[in-house]
């Protein structure tokens, strides 16, 4: 993010005088400002550039966009941390902490736990007031932000932004390296709650690497418990061994409650029938496949 030039700076602060925090389409800009559709073009993409603006696509037709400003008070706060000491998104995260509410999530923050995999995706959940405050902290040109999983336009998403925040998760947040973190066992739940390859392999590789650090009364207390009791069983039956002790997978036992599904995939029966065993067992109709977690076993015990 930067200062605007002098002809991007006044189509701004017009937009925004008339507009304020409104969405609006290409027509309605191109109409305050009344100028040809080139020139509003050309303004439209100078100030999401520089963080002054963010677009999605509309709902009702996908080939349309809405825009949406950047006020002046949260750009002005975005631009005090703009400087040649906070240029990456890790340097820029440090420099807000303490100062305004956020928690990483998803990959980013599982792999600050297991070091395994990375990802080069990194999800924040901030609360909806400072939307536009951490579209014009992070924007760069020709850099995709998704926002609650909206994007306007096809590529790679490389931040996304979502306003999920609530105050006890910012309460809850973990330090590490000056940013904050999910905790590892929300990190676990979340990941096993959205069932994706990725997710259930960044669960499973957290379950590992932090077996003496985890709060397993608090997983076994959530939602996930079935999942999180299926996953370290599997983890045993694929390693060949109890890499997890009975001591900790019997607090999970003791309260298997109602059939669901687990994943989001269809797995071949033939292929995969002792792991579905095992999920029926954990009363799991089992959509994963049973390679992501030998893959983890192989990577992280050998």
């Amino acid at each position: 993010m930067g200062w605007l030039p002098e002809w991007a700076a006044r189509a701004y602060a017009r937009l925004f005088v008339l507009l304020h925090k409104r969405s609006f389409d290409f027509e309605t800009c191109r109409d305050v400002l009344q100028t040809n559709e080139p020139e509003t073009s050309r303004v439209i993409q100078e100030l999401e550039n520089e963080g002054f603006l963010y677009k999605r696509r509309k709902s009702t037709d996908r080939r349309r966009r809405l825009y949406n400003l950047v006020s002046p008070e949260q750009a002005v706060h975005a631009l005090s941390f703009v400087s040649p000491k906070f240029v990456t998104l890790e340097e820029k995260l440090r420099a807000v902490r303490g100062s305004v509410p956020y928690v990483v999530t998803g990959s980013a923050a599982a792999y600050k736990y297991h070091r395994y995999m990375s990802t080069r995706r990194t999800d924040i959940s901030i609360f909806r007031r400072d939307t536009g405050f951490w579209v014009a902290l992070v924007k760069k040109p020709n850099l995709q932000v998704a926002i609650n999983g909206h994007v306007a336009e096809r590529g790679e998403v490389r931040i996304g932004l979502l306003t999920d925040l609530t105050e006890s998760a910012a309460t809850s947040a973990v330090e590490i390296d000056g940013i904050n973190y999910e905790p590892r066992e929300e990190v676990v739940a979340n990941s096993l709650r959205e069932g994706t390859d990725q997710a259930v392999l960044n669960a499973s590789a957290i379950l590992v690497v932090s077996m003496e650090d985890l709060d397993w009364e608090t997983l076994a207390a959530s939602d996930v418990r079935q999942e999180v009791g299926f996953v370290m069983e599997a983890i045993n039956l694929a390693a060949g061994h109890d890499v997890f002790v009975d001591a900790i997978v019997d607090k999970f036992r003791q309260v298997v409650g109602l059939r669901k599904p687990f994943g989001n995939r269809i797995v071949a029966v033939h292929d995969t029938q002792e792991f579905l065993v095992l999920a029926e067992k954990w009363g799991l109709d089992l959509r994963v496949p049973p390679r992501i977690i030998k893959k983890v076993v192989t990577d992280l015990l050998g």
